[in-house]
């Protein structure tokens, strides 16, 4: 028997449970895991979140400053805003969208203060079904798949033009 084929031989008969485990173990975000020391008053307080925030990842944020304000669902999409998000009628309880009618809220400025970043969170795009606006099917919109959500949280919903 060649040596390579002894040796590829050899690693599949001494293969054992703990040698079959992957090398590389994915950390948890940073957004998930907060430090003991730093609360989340306190990272909501100093907008704490901004810096650890990837695109399109969803939060839970109060419009106002304080515990009062309602609870709303936004997306990060970038430069320090969220983009509000909605549910329609025919798309089930738990698909949103980004609501585009809806103005950015910026994170700077103490208007707006996270709550949290939600964890079950399941990206995708879908056909923009509007044959006036997009009248070839090339044009997609953001969705996002969200389970875990706060039942405080007041929910956006777009109604059919029908």
């Amino acid at each position: 028997m060649p040596a390579a084929a002894a040796a590829v031989e050899g690693r599949l008969t001494t293969a054992t449970s703990s040698s079959l485990r992957p090398r590389c173990r994915r950390r948890p975000r940073p957004t998930t895991a907060l430090a003991a020391e730093d609360s989340e008053a306190t990272r909501s307080a100093k907008n704490g979140w901004e810096g650890s925030l990837l695109e399109l990842d969803v939060v839970e944020y109060r419009s106002g400053p304080d515990d009062e304000s309602s609870l709303e669902l936004a997306s990060y999409i970038g430069e320090g805003k969220l983009q509000p998000l909605l549910t329609r009628t025919e798309s089930g309880p738990n698909l949103f969208f980004h609501d585009e009618e809806a103005q950015p809220v910026s994170l700077s400025g103490g208007s707006c203060r996270i709550v949290r970043v939600l964890d079950e969170v399941y990206f995708s795009q879908r056909i923009v079904e509007d044959r006036v606006k997009n009248p070839h099917g090339e044009e997609a919109e953001d969705c996002f798949l969200l389970e875990g959500i706060d039942p405080a949280t007041v929910i956006r919903v777009e109604h059919s033009q029908d």
